[in-house]
């Protein structure tokens, strides 16, 4: 077996190298360059954070309160669609940790109420209150209309960010708005 030898002439052969004079060609950044770019860059995101935290808790504010919405138009229908079953269905609020809300079934012959179902509504740094109240409860009887006294602003908020929702008080309608109404 014969092994090639990679000498020539009696001389190793050596991987190439470019030096080029005055050590031209060297890549890479001066620490100057690098802490002016990231001061640049901080400063952009100082500026940016404020709109970035506005915009978050505007969306936040937004699916919760469309949350809402969903959640009492449930509430109408299973009280149409229920009303051999159901005297009223009540959507009860609650805030222990987070917003929270359950469904009630108030059947005909005084039995107890039946829960239909239940799920949080938004992360805990929004709040779901009615007339200053955060545990508070809506009815609807077998015809869809709210209860008496139930009708109304629900209000939505997290920090500066608010919504509402409004509850007609014949017809049952409801819909989400920016104003207070």
């Amino acid at each position: 077996m014969a092994v090639r030898s990679h000498r020539r002439e009696g001389k190793v052969a050596e991987p190439s190298r470019t030096v080029r004079p005055g050590g031209r060609g060297q890549t890479g950044y001066t620490l100057l360059e690098l802490l002016l770019c990231f001061s640049i860059l901080g400063a952009l995101v100082a500026l940016a954070l404020p709109g970035f935290s506005y915009a978050l808790a505007e969306r936040r504010v937004t699916y919760a309160a469309q949350e809402v919405q969903r959640v009492l138009r449930t509430a109408q229908q299973l009280a149409t669609t229920q009303a051999g079953r159901f005297r009223k269905v009540e959507a009860r609020f609650s805030h222990g940790g987070q917003p929270w809300v359950e469904l009630w079934g108030v059947p005909w012959d005084g039995q107890p109420a039946e829960l239909l179902t239940s799920s949080a509504l938004a992360p805990p740094s929004v709040t779901v209150r009615r007339s200053g109240a955060s545990d508070f409860r809506v009815a609807f009887g077998a015809s869809g209309a709210p209860a008496v006294g139930d009708q109304g602003t629900l209000e939505v908020r997290s920090g500066s960010s608010v919504r509402y929702v409004v509850l007609a008080a014949v017809t049952g309608r409801v819909r989400v708005s920016e104003v207070a109404p």
